[in-house]
């Protein structure tokens, strides 16, 4: 037998594959329950660290609302902004600068506030001013007056030629257009802010101070004109080229029109989830050699017995019966090595009987090939009895021979059990016309049997008891002449064989008892000397045929009796 034919391999098999499948689902539905879990968590991190810093962004620009507004509600910003003369301009300052300083303390890290007017009066606070570039008309990154309306702008990173001191410092600025009290007069409000406002904006939270030190979430903000002014460092304005490594959320700040971005490469953000996978793999890998060794341990415990039986039926198939299975188990094995340890003590007794009825058979065999010499016997001295009755003209005691030499012919020409039908009627006969010669008084019989029974087989020598018992019980207690009548036919796959006698009958007490006897007890009652021919041909014909079939008697006093035999149609001995 081939390794993979045993048992031991199926069941490892089985055991491994079984082990390997649950373990493996359970393991996937854990990692994937604990990384949906922790990448949940990741995501909801990154999500509130850039909310959170947005937020500030937002509330900084909403700072930036309430300065303006504090600067637009002053009625002597309101006169600044009416003002034509120039000796009013420079009178206008201390009262400018009172209330530009109160403004100032809302966001007091500006670089420089500057208020003009649409009469081309300059207010600067915070700065020394170039009279030389203080048109700032011309500057292309301050838009046009009548397109600012009256909402807020965020200008794109630019110079401050307008600066004597600082001119080449790179800002941007909070620009509004504001009107005087009555609406006759406008002007535009600018106030700056390097870029390391950015910087001590964000330096509370630890993400965004984290740009500095490399670590793998990244923030940046580009103007409109998508500068990076935060962070401003040269050396962190280089985004990844390959962006398919990195995570990227963008929102912008809808009055600014300034995008806010967060990167990170995924591979360094999510490597808790990956080290979680590592940690399953090699969980699902240590878990499988344990299973593979626990499948071998189970596989051998469980094939072990069954293997010492396959060399115990080995050893059978030898002759060997006096091997038996020690039994170690009291499980479904152990119940199996008891079965077998019975079956071998049968085969072994079974044998020993085969072995004696063998020699009996032999025996019995020698004793039949030595009676056969009796009937060859008995034939040649009925013959010289025949003669003798011709030489003296006895006619009756010569048909008489004759019909008893054909009759045991019969009985011993064949050893079957079954006969057909035609063998059966013809022995009838013969035993009915030995009868009307024995008996003192007239016998006569009919014989209606349908041709197509003659062809099929019953069981031998059930007609001659019934014949026996209808003329001893039946007509030889009558007085006067006796009528026997035979009928067969077939119903179906049934044939049905009545042999009706007129004799002297039976009363119902004693047919009521025979009758129950014949149908429940016969095969008991066969051993008794009482109507044994009916129970023996009863017993014979259900052994062979079955409960079903048999025979039931019907009779009445002085009207005789009805023997009706139920047998099965069969075409074959």
């Amino acid at each position: 037998m081939r390794f993979y034919h045993t048992l031991f391999a199926k069941l490892f098999v089985s055991f491994f594959i079984l082990f390997t499948v649950l373990l493996l689902f359970l393991g996937w539905i854990t990692y994937r329950n604990s990384a949906s879990s922790l990448n949940q968590q990741l995501n909801n991190e990154a999500e509130s660290t850039f909310n959170r810093n947005f937020k500030v962004l937002s509330i900084y620009l909403s700072d930036l609302n309430r300065m303006s507004d504090a600067i637009a509600m002053s009625s002597v910003v309101s006169d600044f902004l009416k003002n034509r003369s120039e000796s009013a301009y420079y009178a206008s300052f201390p009262k400018m600068d009172d209330i530009i300083n109160s403004a100032n303390s809302i966001r007091p890290e500006n670089t420089g506030i500057t208020l003009v007017s649409s009469n081309q009066f300059v207010y600067y606070y915070g700065y020394s001013l170039n009279r030389d570039n203080d048109n700032f008309s011309r500057f292309d990154w301050l838009p046009k007056e009548t397109a600012l309306q009256d909402n807020a702008y965020v200008t794109p990173l630019h110079l401050r030629p307008y600066s004597n001191l600082n001119s080449g410092q790179k800002v941007f600025s909070f620009v509004r257009k504001l009107h005087s009290i009555d609406l006759r007069a406008t002007g535009l409000l600018v106030i700056d802010f390097d870029l390391d406002a950015l910087s001590r904006l964000f330096a509370a939270d630890p993400a965004f101070s984290a740009n500095e030190s490399g670590d793998s979430l990244r923030f940046y903000i580009q103007d409109q004109q998508g500068t990076i002014v935060y962070p401003h460092s040269e050396a962190q304005h280089d985004l990844p080229r390959d962006l398919s490594k990195y995570r990227l959320v963008q929102r912008t700040e809808p009055m600014t029109g300034w995008t806010m971005s967060a990167y990170f490469l995924e591979n360094k953000w999510y490597e808790p989830v990956y080290d979680i996978r590592k940690i399953f793999v090699s969980a699902i890998i240590v878990s499988l050699i344990i299973g593979a060794v626990a499948s071998l341990f189970i596989s051998t415990r469980f094939s072990r017995p069954i293997k010492q039986l396959r060399l115990l039926m080995k050893e059978v198939e030898q002759g060997n019966f006096d091997e038996q299975f020690r039994i170690t188990a009291k499980d479904e094995i152990g119940l199996l090595g008891i079965g077998y340890n019975k079956m071998v003590r049968k085969i072994k007794d079974l044998i020993e009987l085969v072995y004696t009825e063998q020699n009996h058979k032999r025996i019995a065999e020698v004793a039949a090939l030595q009676a056969q010499i009796n009937p060859h016997f008995l034939y040649n001295t009925l013959e010289s009895i025949n003669s003798l009755a011709r030489q003296s003209k006895e006619k009756d005691i010569s048909k008489m021979i004759v019909l008893l030499g054909k009759l045991l012919r019969i009985s011993i020409s064949s050893f079957e059990e079954l006969v057909p039908f035609s063998k059966e009627l013809e022995y009838l006969r013969l035993y009915l016309e030995i009868h009307k010669l024995r008996l003192k008084k007239q016998i006569s019989y009919t014989i209606q049997v349908e041709e197509e029974i003659y062809d099929l087989y019953t069981v031998k020598w059930i007609f001659q008891p019934i014949l026996e018992n209808a003329i001893m019980h039946g007509l030889d207690p009558k007085q006067s002449e006796g009528c026997i009548e035979v009928m067969g036919w077939i119903d179906d796959d049934v044939v049905w064989i009545v042999i009706q006698d007129y004799g002297v009958g039976m009363d119902s007490d004693k047919l009521k008892p025979l009758q129950e006897a014949l149908e429940n007890d016969y095969g008991q009652l066969s051993k008794k000397q009482e109507h044994i021919g009916l129970f023996n041909v009863q017993a014979r014909i259900k052994y062979h045929f079955g409960d079903r079939y048999g025979i039931t008697l019907d009779s009445e006093i002085n009207r005789g009796m009805k023997v009706t035999i139920m047998l099965p149609r069969r075409e074959h001995g």
